[in-house]
């Protein structure tokens, strides 16, 4: 069974006093977006190499079920206000997706 559909650093289960389980194990699901990447980035600013290998790598965590969600870590919505950057991120690494139009779409049904 999978539950949650969230990103995490860190799990904290907690269990009742009253509960009689027996746990066998608890995995953890790596989900990302796994696409051949056709673009790059790289400058003479080491700073800026890593802010885009993060955002590259934060794209990669936010796209779920064919769409863009904002903040994976927090509310898994398709939000409007981050979605620029992120389809900009999208085109440069990946090229035309069908994530960026069902998450236009779906904002504007």
């Amino acid at each position: 069974m999978e539950f949650g559909q969230t990103a995490y650093c860190f799990i904290r289960i907690d269990v009742l006093e009253c509960a009689n389980l027996n746990i066998k194990k608890i995995l953890g699901v790596f989900e990302y977006f796994d696409a051949p990447i056709g673009g790059d980035f790289k400058c003479s600013d080491s700073r800026s190499n890593q802010i885009f290998d993060t955002a590259a790598y934060t794209l990669k965590l936010c796209v779920h079920n064919n769409m863009l969600w904002d903040g994976v870590e927090r509310d898994r919505l398709v939000w409007i206000g981050d979605m620029h950057p992120e389809m900009l991120t999208m085109l440069h690494l990946y090229g035309s997706q069908n994530c960026i139009k069902n998450s236009l779409r779906f904002v504007r049904d």
